[in-house]
């Protein structure tokens, strides 16, 4: 059971564990998932505990996360935009970048920042500016920088998936700006 960092009448945080569904985690809290963090990614969950909590939390925009992850050889540029488009192989749950638009393809963008390089990987701070499902660690894997521990998307790591939700940032339905950090 993953640690519950902060509960009102409204929301739940918690510290998703990797290997948890986020939808199936929700369920068993008696709440409605925000927004939702791949099985193999730990981190901040907002939960919304009311029909009226989660029609101002889940609206498109409303929350803002920030992940950390440690990736092999290490981006080319210590801060960057990564832009790209994003076909979703429902049947092999993979994502791929491919070249233009067509059916089913999204557009993808996440901005980061090293904040440590070490030999053979660097620590980044990632903050998405769209949701696409295994987002993150195909945009990295594409520029030769897969997140240690990733096999699917050709990490030569492995153990558990060097990614995390560190940071959530929303308007809480109470009112106010709220930050969780761990």
């Amino acid at each position: 059971m993953p640690a519950i960092i902060y509960s009102d009448t409204d929301i739940t945080v918690v510290n998703k564990l990797p290997g948890e569904d986020s939808e199936r985690l929700a369920e068993r809290l008696g709440a409605f998932p925000c927004h939702r963090l791949d099985k193999a990614v730990s981190g901040l969950l907002l939960l919304a505990k009311n029909k009226r909590a989660s029609a101002v939390l889940c609206a498109p925009g409303s929350i803002k996360k920030t992940y950390t992850a440690i990736v092999e050889n290490g981006p080319a540029t210590d801060s960057g935009t990564l832009k790209n488009l994003l076909w979703h192989d429902v049947k092999r749950n993979k994502s791929f970048v491919v070249k233009r638009m067509r059916a089913g393809v999204k557009r993808a963008a996440l901005e980061y920042r090293v904040t440590a390089r070490f030999e053979n990987s660097a620590a980044v701070e990632i903050n998405l500016l769209t949701g696409r499902t295994h987002q993150i660690r195909v945009q990295f894997a594409y520029i030769g920088c897969p997140v240690r521990g990733d096999r699917r998307y050709g990490a030569k790591t492995g153990g558990g998936l060097a990614l995390r939700c560190s940071k959530l940032e929303f308007i809480h339905p109470q009112g106010g700006r709220v930050s969780f950090i761990i």
